[in-house]
């Protein structure tokens, strides 16, 4: 019931309702008495003297007074004492102590029980002779070579039940994965001559013939059996090596062609020393959409879509259209790729593209027609081939010009990094060179080169991430040098503290007009605070221009936030040039490390 004397709402409950709150109060506080009673219990302890490192270890490990309770009576524990003997002096046999002595008493006081225990080890038992041979086909092997010089089980070591176990178990698994199904131990044993405390260990293993791969029986209906060919590195009647299936699972599964690989080998059941394979592959959807929105400070909030037909045919060709929107930058690509190689370490693609750019320093709108041939070597490295046909409309200051170059080319690109979302540890190379001549389909001749290298190196919690660009360029008539093959700095990724592409050589009337060459550089340190959050502190240095005899560097410095979200790093980062001749610039940028 409610009631209001003009200035105070007072609110009153009824007789029977006061009661059941002060009962469930009531219960409430006796749960919560209970609870900590319960926490505060004490529990039956081991109390362990005379021993101490693994011996110790293995003795806590092998008897736990703990699963008792202190109610429990004295005869519980004269049994727990009576067992406990027993497995202590196994977690020390097993050590190689085989004369220890152990005293063993048990005693209460007024909370609860306590497993007192002193014991001395002994001297540990020496492994007097070791004889360990592999008879047949594995014996020749170089994986069993360099195991059988460095066994765990050796003549004039100290006896542990584990090195002769390990020397054993590693030997079967070498068997196995090299195919000697049929090998097993002839002499298997390990005397212990606890008197003299000396041990003598025989381990004898015959390793019969080794199996080969058999039929390879592939499993699927989508793609040419030429084309599935090419990613197929296993061969009937090679000798069998589980490693070989998993690389070989691996490769399918790397090629972006299949939903599911499943690669097995009936070990079970051979025939002949042959041993079948059978690999069976779901192809993933043939149409992929995928849409997006990102920002950045150089260009802008932006979106993006990129459609994928990933099979156009049976011989696993490839059509892709991409397409990005800004403000300041879009662009359009299609590209047509053709699967190359062995396990498709080569691939040929035709591209077209068209971009427009309008920054505070230029304008251009190119179109772009191109062939790729690429390669991936074992290494890792990435080489592209690729004759390249540019057009482009562009204006610079107040020079407007329209300019067409056929440029063949070359890049050359690797990247190592311990983890792609967030790398602790990793570097990035990336060159390319490419030359133009006005004897083919060109306004002028050009020889361009050009590198972007990342270095990320771990220092304790914290990161240091260095950068470094560079280009050259040699033209006959720079007038005619599109705008998107000028070098310009300036903007997120180049010197920070300063706008995109407003750093670069300027004209008589002090408008940046972009470089021949590009030199830029940085230093940071992340620092993290939490555990997807980080703070940085950077420089960044560098500069466009035309010669490098005479060239002048502009510096920003910074503070930063970070947040390694699930798509990649976020950056914002406030920076400022050291000059102080413009105000501190706001950066914000997305995109992985490497």
């Amino acid at each position: 019931m409610d009631q209001h004397n003009g200035k105070n709402l007072f609110i009153t409950t009824p007789k029977h309702e006061t009661w059941r709150l002060i009962r469930i109060a009531h219960i409430f506080l006796l749960l919560t008495l209970t609870l900590r009673v319960y926490a505060a219990e004490p529990a039956p302890t081991l109390v362990l003297t005379g021993v101490k490192g693994q011996a110790a270890e293995n003795i806590k490990l092998s008897v736990d007074p703990g699963r008792y309770q202190c109610t429990d009576s004295e005869w519980q524990f004269t049994y727990l004492k009576k067992k406990a003997k027993k497995q202590v002096r196994k977690a020390l046999q097993a050590l190689g102590y085989y004369q220890s002595e152990i005293d063993l008493s048990i005693k209460r006081d007024e909370q609860c029980w306590a497993l007192v225990m002193n014991v001395q080890t002994g001297d540990r038992v020496i492994v007097r002779e070791a004889h360990v041979e592999v008879r047949g086909e594995l014996a020749d092997l170089p994986a069993y070579r360099n195991f059988a010089k460095k066994l765990p089980l050796q003549s004039g070591k100290l006896l542990n039940h584990d090195d002769y176990k390990k020397t054993k178990s590693e030997i079967e698994v070498l068997a196995a994965r090299y195919g000697f199904f049929t090998g097993k131990f002839t002499e298997h044993r390990l005397d212990i001559d606890v008197k003299n405390n000396r041990a003598f260990a025989t381990l004898i293993f015959e390793s019969g013939p080794r199996s080969n791969f058999g039929e390879i029986k592939i499993d699927q209906s989508t793609y040419d059996e030429q084309f599935i060919e090419h990613y197929i590195t296993l061969k009937t009647g090679t000798p069998y090596d589980s490693q070989a299936l998993i690389k070989q699972q691996q490769i399918l599964n790397g090629s972006g062609y299949f939903s599911t690989v499943e690669v097995a080998a009936d070990r079970e059941h051979f025939q002949n020393n042959k041993i079948l394979v059978e690999i069976k592959l779901e192809p993933i959807k043939k149409h992929a959409y995928r849409f997006g929105l990102g920002a950045s400070t150089d260009i802008g909030p932006r979106v993006s879509f990129n459609y994928k037909n990933r099979r156009v045919n049976r011989s696993g060709h490839e059509f892709s259209f991409d397409s990005r929107f800004s403000s300041v930058r879009s662009e359009l690509t299609v590209d047509y790729g053709i699967p190359q190689g062995k396990a498709g370490a080569d691939r040929l693609d035709f591209q077209a593209g068209y971009l427009i750019e309008d920054t505070d320093t230029s304008e251009h709108e190119s179109y772009k027609l191109a062939a790729l041939q690429t390669r991936i070597s074992e290494s890792g490295w990435v080489r592209t081939a690729f004759l390249e046909y540019l057009y482009e409309d562009f204006s610079i200051a107040d020079l407007s010009r329209k300019s067409e170059l056929l440029m063949p080319g070359i890049r050359l690109k690797k990247t190592i990094a311990d983890n792609t979302i967030f790398p602790r540890k990793g570097w990035r190379l990336d060159t390319s060179a490419r030359i133009a001549s006005e004897d083919l389909l060109s306004s002028t001749n050009l020889l361009q080169l050009s590198a972007s290298s990342k270095l990320i190196y771990p220092f304790g919690k914290s990161r240091l991430l260095g950068r470094v660009d560079l280009g050259a360029s040699e033209v006959d008539d720079f007038e005619k040098l599109p705008a998107s093959l000028r070098f310009f700095a300036g903007g997120d990724g180049s010197v920070r503290g300063f706008d995109y592409k407003s750093l670069g050589p300027v004209n008589e009337q002090g408008e940046i007009i972009g470089g021949k060459n590009l030199l830029t550089g940085s230093l940071e340190y992340e620092y993290p605070v939490r555990e997807k959050w980080g703070l940085a502190v950077f420089v960044d240095s560098g500069n466009a221009f035309n010669n490098f005899n005479d060239y002048e560097l502009f510096t920003g410095v910074g503070i930063g936030l970070r947040w390694h979200s699930p798509i990649g790093p976020i950056r914002l980062d406030l920076a400022q040039d050291v000059e102080q001749e413009r105000s501190p610039r706001l950066h914000l940028s997305m995109g992985l490390d490497l």
